[in-house]
């Protein structure tokens, strides 16, 4: 069996999982302030001065959660002038073979339709999601940004460990499966938010040692107050538009079947 010496998180930051309160209190608070570019008066300003843009984000929830869970995050990636789409299956339950080949195929379609490669942003298991979706069809995916993504261990290293344990799965088995596929690295673009506050996941399996382009960022907010910080949310807007400013100079050539091998 494979080893490491990473724990679940402990019940203290467990219980600093309350301050996700006061994450979306100053969300509150930012969206209010005319001073703040969230400020729902400056947001549809903007949104009717901006282009229509062809580059589509789309956004994987965490486990038990669904689209909704994700408005803030849907606002930010819209305000760095993003067309949004969620991933199209409602509430994640944690079967990951099930959604995966279902996330891919709707990948495939919008970057086709849309003649660009897609942006991933996942919150939790739905950045574990994305991750292994860029894996297996680069040509499809710009880049993918996760907030707290466990990448050892699956759900070993969470705190829905044992819920995992009781549907029958064994934990053994799929932090083996999930080393096994590093074989394979993913090819784009990496960005992953974490933090030592976590109480969800522990932050030591957030931290990725096999992709060749990844950045860690760390962040001092609670897993649960991740979708919902301003100071969170600053950091993904700016990684959309430094990779919109990316593509933009880079200008590439627009996805065909040709160009990405597919009949």
């Amino acid at each position: 069996m494979y080893k490491t010496g990473i724990l679940p998180p402990s019940r203290l930051l467990q219980l600093r999982e309350c301050s996700m309160g006061l994450d979306i209190m100053h969300y509150v608070a930012d969206s209010a302030s005319p001073f703040s570019d969230r400020f729902i008066g400056r947001r549809a300003y903007k949104a009717f001065r901006r282009p229509a843009s062809k580059r589509t984000a789309m956004l994987v929830p965490g486990f038990g959660g669904g689209p909704r869970s994700l408005f803030v995050l849907r606002q930010t990636a819209e305000d760095a002038g993003y067309r949004t789409v969620d991933w199209g299956q409602g509430f994640n339950t944690g079967d990951v073979r099930h959604f995966l080949p279902l996330v891919q195929r709707r990948v495939r379609e919008l970057a086709e339709s849309s003649g660009e490669p897609v942006t991933l942003i996942g919150w939790s298991l739905g950045g574990y999601i994305s991750r292994e979706v860029a894996r297996d069809m680069p040509q499809h995916v710009r880049q993918v940004i996760t907030l707290g993504t466990p990448v050892i261990g699956g759900p070993r290293y969470t705190i829905v460990a044992k819920f995992y344990e009781r549907q029958g799965h064994d934990l053994d088995q799929i932090e083996a499966d999930i080393k096994a596929r590093y074989d394979n690295p993913i090819q784009v673009p990496v960005k992953a938010i974490y933090s030592r506050r976590d109480g969800v996941v522990s932050w030591e399996a957030c931290i990725d040692h096999w992709t060749p382009d990844i950045e860690h960022i760390e962040v001092p907010q609670a897993h649960l107050g991740l979708g919902f910080s301003p100071s969170v949310q600053r950091i993904v807007s700016r990684l959309l538009k430094v990779s919109e400013m990316e593509v933009t100079s880079a200008t590439p050539a627009p996805l065909t079947a040709m160009s990405t091998g597919e009949p």
